[in-house]
């Protein structure tokens, strides 16, 4: 008894113990286990709060009263997430547990707790009014909002209306907004049964927030009941449904529209009264020292809590001295109105409270059988006690009230069950006249509607149904929500339903007809259906047939069809008639939001500027598909010309809409990277955004519509990308160029042509990474924004010259050795040799320029004093020899036929098949054999057949053949394997028909060129050829021939570019292989490098070499250079399967298999196990 009474009037349990009810007093408390805390709630039931206040201490916390609720909640957040789950907030009044939830909420979403999408929603909180309260028109106003929980008045169980009206006057009824229509009731003590009033509160959940539920709501099948006062945690907020899950671990999901969402409230904070009964570890209440504070209502707060309570207040001593004056013990109704509980009413109650018994019993049967008390046994003799007791005189008040209630329904029902019986026989005699008139329409020949009394008939039919419907649903329902089966209304209901359904066979006959007539006028005229005349009246009956009951087949088939017609026609026109509007709508979301700058521009990489453009691009192609020909838009646009012509005007607006943007986004892009340019002192080309302007430039050019002047602009844009991405790209090659020109670098053994031509290129290149590097040139801007490739550049350049250098200094030293070693040769001294004129011409032409090394220009200095010192004149008369002077012309014929040994050697070695047993160690000294054997032979014919002019013509007519095969193979496919194949096989072999097709006739015509132009032999060409006539019939004849043939093949190189080559070859053999490079790799690199050693060395020369000795590798420097040419030669050679031309391949395989590289596959190819693939 020290709690909080009942809230509801009256306060039926402190009566009843006034009047003497036997009352059990527990006075143990079992909850609290802290002990300061169970004496406070043991002097607070006692009646001393300030005694109880006392020995709380320090757990009564004052805070300034509009802080109260805030400060709640910030008490809560601040404890630990597993303290949270077990710690009541309590406060005293709706205004302060709202507070301290939006704190807790604003806490929680700042901890990342509350996350996802947000859902407002417009609670609902029941007013709780009184029976009294609720018949009372007073308390009902416009704009409430009323839930049903039971059917009646018309409305569903569960159904949310608005009051619209209220009509205080006459019998005062409210009117209100339903989802079937408009209803009007009076309002009664029922009223409260039926439906309750609420006010609306608007909150916002989020997935993580605790809520409370407001309202039970049963369970039924797939859906779990819930319970008023049950709480759950929100999972999540999707776009139509809420995820929930109860304490137990269930999940529950409801729709956007379910009106259980209303019926819900945060449950961080509750009530006092709400609280009562409840039990936490800890509490954190609030109590304010004005307002409804009494020692109730802090006996609640106080008991909740078993170990932790802390209580918050605006003023402790104000608090105290208020729960003093207030022992919450006031006056209910009774006591207000001067009535003593204790004193025997005037009439003995007995038999009033039998009679209200005997009724209450009647109406709750008729509940349970669904049926009106008046239809019930009894109820005429509970009417006739009823109709005594309202004579006595001087009846109570509150008894006369009840009596003259009951009697005034009964009266009322047996008047309305008369009118009742009368409307059931006029609706009964209209629907037997429709037989009549479809006889009278068979007579006549004619459809029943185009009968004169048909249009009469139906009209009063209408009337008839709405005034049963009036009668059924009348103001007065709501008084008797189960009166279907009374015999008034059951006779209404029957007859209106064989009204309906004679109707239903009217309108069947009238839409068939109609539907018939409406499809073929849609064909005559090849226009849709919903266009046609006459769709307007066959849609109404169409509308009032679907989805009835006991249709007949022909009727739901015409029904069904029409209803297919009409969705697909309706959507269709309904998406036309609606375009115009969303592309209006897009347009002007583009000002509305989109984050423009004050020229109405944006940052066309923006998410809002992305998501706009895509959805006009969308709406743009879903209009041109629209108009399209064969569109099922289309017959709908040519019937409505006035909405296809505002859909062509949409689709011009979106697209001029979309060009403008584009050239907006185009002028803020290059502002942008132009700033972005500035900022960091690069060319634009640089700029982080610039690809994207790029881009957009691109998308602008196609603008046919697009301005001189911004096309200008555009083209400038190009222009830069196009002249930056030169110079780039020539800062990006030319560390590479300078690499593979260091790489060609003879080396110190290279010979002076070699080392002379060589840095004739490498100073050119040079001269270019210089010019690169200068700050005055186009260059310089690109390089600060690539401090990585300028750094690369200068470090390349810094190599390259030193290279130069090192040329410089290797060509004077290869001179002044030619000099001396030819000094040494014929006796004389160096400066007579031809050597040192070429040394001297190095020399002066290096002492003419500016800025040699240090090393070079001691060499120059050494060697122009050496030159003075000696004195040339003196030097060659001391010096000349006294013997002929063919010396110097034999050498000079014995270099130039070492020269042709070299080449035709090196020829012979790469063109002709390995299988040739021309192919020996000696083959080279073989070669210069022949050669020597035909310089020396008399009696060479030339003239004639057999004759060498002959011989020399022929080989050169074969190398001309050649060398077309090859060009026109090159011209059909750059792919080297073809050109191989043309030069050494005689036929490309292409692989696609059509390559073949225009290689033959390319052939054919130049086979036909060829026969009017007779090619020239070349000198070695000739040289062969007499090699051929001079050995015929004897065993050197087949060398000979191998050479011509050699020959044949195309034109050979001349003996000092083959030294060049073989010296780079070397070069490259010793290098080491690039990073992350495998040295046995199949790289097309690696077969280049293996053919040209097949080209420039004679097979006896790689064998050596792949021995790792020999002549040619004794000119590599040291043991080291050996050794990474011999690896890189023998992996050249490993097991492989060969896509050279057959020369080069067998010349591999034989010489892997006498180096035990690979096996003998021979049989393997036989086989197809190891089958010859076409080139990468």
């Amino acid at each position: 008894t020290a709690q909080l009474r009942a809230v509801d009037a009256g306060q039926p349990f402190r009566l009843m113990q006034r009047a003497g009810m036997e009352t059990a007093v527990m006075d143990e408390v079992l909850r609290q286990r802290d002990p300061a805390l169970l004496e406070a709630v043991r002097r607070s039931r006692e009646g001393a709060p300030g005694a109880a206040t006392e020995i709380l201490g320090e757990r009564v916390r004052e805070v300034p009263r509009g802080d109260l609720g805030a400060e709640a909640g910030r008490r809560w957040l601040a404890l630990a997430p597993e303290e949270r789950t077990d710690t009541a907030i309590m406060a005293p009044t709706h205004a302060i547990r709202r507070e301290a939830n939006a704190a807790v909420r604003e806490g929680l979403a700042a901890e990342g707790a509350l996350q996802g999408p947000s859902l407002v929603i417009d609670r609902l909180v029941d007013r709780r009014l009184t029976r009294a309260q609720a018949a009372d028109i007073r308390s009902w106003e416009e704009g409430d909002t009323v839930v049903f929980h039971r059917d009646a008045y018309g409305c569903r169980q569960d159904d949310v209306c608005i009051v619209t009206a209220v009509t205080a006057a006459g019998d005062g009824k409210v009117t209100l907004a339903t989802p079937g229509g408009e209803r009007s009731f009076r309002p009664s003590g029922n009223s409260a049964w039926w439906c309750r009033l609420h006010d609306t509160e608007e909150i916002e959940i989020r997935a993580g927030d605790r809520i409370r539920w407001t309202r039970n709501r049963k369970a039924a099948r797939g859906r779990p009941g819930l319970v008023n006062g049950g709480e759950a945690d929100v999972v999540a907020v999707e776009r139509s449904r809420v995820r929930f899950r109860d304490p137990d671990g269930r999940g529950l999901s409801l729709a956007r529209d379910d009106v259980q969402l209303r019926h819900l409230d945060h449950a961080y904070c509750t009530t006092v009264h709400a609280a009562q009964g409840a039990t936490a570890r800890s509490a954190i209440a609030v109590l304010e020292s004005a307002g409804a504070a009494d020692q109730a209502l802090f006996h609640v707060e106080l008991s909740r809590a078993s170990d932790e309570f802390l209580l918050l207040t605006d003023d402790r001593e104000g608090l105290v001295e208020t729960l003093e004056g207030r022992p919450g013990q006031g006056d209910g109704a009774l006591e207000a109105l001067g009535i003593d509980p204790e004193r025997p009413p005037a009439i003995e109650p007995e038999i009033f409270e039998a009679l209200v018994a005997d009724w209450r019993e009647l109406e709750r049967r008729g509940e349970e059988a669904g049926r009106d008390p008046c239809d019930l046994l009894g109820h005429a003799e509970v009417m006739a006690r009823a109709a005594a007791l309202s004579a006595i005189e001087d009846l109570p008040t509150d008894m006369r009230r009840t009596v003259d209630t009951m009697l005034e329904g009964q009266e009322r029902r047996i008047a309305e069950e008369r009118k009742e019986r009368d409307l059931a026989a006029r609706v009964r005699a209209h629907w037997r006249r429709w037989p009549e008139i479809g006889w009278a329409a068979r007579a006549a020949g004619r459809h029943p509607e185009d009968m004169p009394g048909h249009a009469a008939w139906r009209r009063e039919g209408d009337a008839l149904l709405e005034e049963a419907r009036a009668m059924q649903d009348g103001p007065r329902r709501h008084e008797r929500p189960d009166r279907e089966s009374a015999p008034g209304e059951a006779g209404i209901r029957t007859e209106a339903a064989a009204l309906e359904r004679t109707r239903t066979l009217d309108d069947s006959g009238r839409f068939r007809r109609g539907w018939r007539a409406l499809q073929d006028r849609a064909r005559r005229d090849s226009m849709p259906e919903l266009h046609c005349e006459g769709w307007e009246g066959t849609a109404r009956l169409g509308e009032r047939l679907d989805g009835q009951a006991g249709l007949d087949a022909d009727t739901g088939r015409a029904v069904a069809g029409w209803r297919d017609v009409r969705d697909r026609q309706e959507a269709l026109v309904g998406e036309v008639r609606a375009l115009p509007a969303r592309t209006d709508a897009w347009a002007g979301r583009r000002a509305r939001d989109l984050p423009l700058d004050p020229h109405g521009r944006a940052d066309p990489a923006g998410p809002a500027c992305r998501a706009w453009r895509k959805e006009g691009l969308e709406t743009e192609r879903e209009v041109r598909a629209m108009l399209a020909d064969g569109s099922p838009y289309r017959p709908h646009l040519d019937a409505m010309p006035d909405e296809a012509e505002r859909v062509r005007r949409s689709l011009a607006a979106t697209g001029e809409a979309l060009a403008s943007d584009r050239r907006a986004g185009f002028a803020w892009l290059a502002d942008e990277v132009n700033r972005q340019a500035r900022s960091a002192g690069v060319p634009p080309f640089h700029a982080p955004r610039f690809d994207e302007l790029v881009a957009l430039t691109g998308e602008l050019a196609r603008d046919p519509a697009l301005p001189a002047s911004l096309g200008k602009t555009a083209r400038a844009w190009l222009e830069h990308r196009s002249e930056s991405e030169a110079l780039v790209r020539e800062i990006r090659d030319w560390p590479e160029r300078a690499e593979a020109e260091s790489a060609r670098f003879p080396g110190p053994d290279g010979n002076p042509e070699a080392l002379a031509a060589w840095r004739t290129r490498a100073e050119g290149a040079a001269e270019d990474g210089r010019r690169m590097l200068s700050d005055m040139g186009p260059h310089a801007a690109h390089l600060r924004a690539m401090p990585g490739e300028r750094d690369g550049l200068k470090k390349a350049a810094d190599g390259l010259d030193r290279l130069v250098a090192e040329s410089m200094h290797e060509e004077l030293r290869r001179h002044a050795d030619a000099a001396e070693r030819h000094a040494a040769r014929t006796g004389t001294v160096p400066v007579d040799a031809p050597a040192w004129g070429a040394l001297m011409g190095r020399v002066r032409e290096f002492d003419a320029r500016d800025g040699l090394s240090d090393g070079v220009r001691r060499d120059v200095a050494r060697y122009r004093e050496r030159d003075e010192r000696w004195g040339r004149s003196l030097v060659f008369d001391a010096a000349r020899p006294a013997r002929d002077e063919s010396v110097p012309e034999r050498d000079a014929e014995d270099r130039r036929l070492a020269d042709d040994a070299l080449v035709l050697a090196c020829a012979v070695s790469e063109r002709v098949d390995a299988a040739s047993p021309v192919h020996r160690d000696t083959l080279r000294n073989d070669v210069e054999a022949v050669l020597r054997l035909s310089a020396e032979a008399p009696d060479v014919p030339w003239d004639g057949d057999g004759g060498t002019d002959a011989a020399a013509f022929s080989v050169a007519r074969g190398r001309a053949e050649t060398e077309f095969r090859v060009e026109a193979a090159r011209r059909i496919d750059a792919g080297e394997i073809f050109e191989a194949r043309a030069r050494f096989e005689g036929d490309p072999d292409f692989y696609r028909k059509g390559q073949a097709d225009r290689y033959k006739a390319a052939l054919a015509e130049g086979v036909r060129c060829l026969e009017g132009v007779e090619a020239a032999p070349s000198r070695i060409e000739s040289v062969a050829a007499r090699a051929v006539v001079a050995t015929r019939g004897t065993e050197r004849q087949e060398l000979a021939l191998a050479m011509a043939e050699a020959l044949e093949r195309g034109t050979v190189p001349s003996a000092e570019g083959l030294r060049k080559e073989r010296g780079a070859l070397l070069a490259e053999l010793q290098r080491d292989a690039p990073e992350g490079e495998s040295p046995t790799g199949r790289s097309h690199r690696e077969w280049t490098l293996l053919r040209r050693v097949c080209a420039s060395f004679t097979g006896a020369e790689v064998r050596q070499m792949c021995e790792g000795k020999g002549p040619v590798m004794e000119r590599l420097p040291g043991d080291a250079a050996r050794k990474r040419a011999k690896a890189k030669l023998r992996a050249l050679h490993r097991e492989n399967v060969s896509c050279d031309p057959s020369p080069w391949r067998r010349r591999q395989e034989t010489l892997g298999r006498e180096l035990g590289l690979v096996r003998d596959q021979g049989a393997e190819h036989d086989r197809g196990i190891y089958p010859e693939i076409e080139p990468w």
